[in-house]
């Protein structure tokens, strides 16, 4: 069963966000976080986690090179409420390898949550361009066993499973 990390200042939102996880066909455990501290800690305790969702409030650039440097096999993806070029950009620059806007639906989430859990890249400009998803290499390799508990090993850019 896969692991997902969300980290979320906001207990609605990060409770809402686990509640709907957990009821959708990823099959995840999905955990909990309030602060960058707490998750890293969960982390240490816990290095199978295969994504994490953090809040960019609670992510900023050097969260989530921490992240990165502490563990980095382990999928980021930003979760905020901005979605402007300048802030995806910047998420990226810090090592995310997904951004979900937090004005997504839950199918949206799930498609861009399953792109990252496949080995790709998922963020608002490749999906305004055209290319929903797509597929790079990464400075850290991903856990093999996430990709392969996703059903497939890899498919055509642009085409999430269902």
């Amino acid at each position: 069963m896969r692991k997902i990390l969300i980290v979320d200042g906001y207990p609605l939102y990060r409770e809402g966000v686990m509640s709907a996880l957990r009821g959708h066909p990823l099959r995840a455990l999905v955990l909990g976080a309030s602060s960058g501290g707490e998750a890293l800690r969960l982390l240490d305790q816990d290095p199978t986690v295969d994504l994490v969702l953090i809040d960019l409030r609670l992510g900023d650039e050097d969260g989530l090179r921490a992240l990165r440097a502490r563990h980095p096999s382990i999928a980021r993806m930003v979760i905020s409420a901005h979605d402007s070029g300048d802030v995806v950009q910047a998420a990226a620059r810090a090592g995310a390898q997904g951004f979900l806007p937090k004005s997504h639906s839950i199918g949206e989430a799930l498609n861009g949550i399953r792109a990252v859990l496949e080995g790709g890249v998922e963020h608002p400009l490749l999906r305004r361009a055209g290319a929903y998803t797509a597929r790079v290499s990464r400075r850290a390799p991903i856990r093999n066993h996430a990709r392969a508990r996703c059903g497939r090993a890899g498919g055509a850019p642009g085409r999430a499973r269902p």
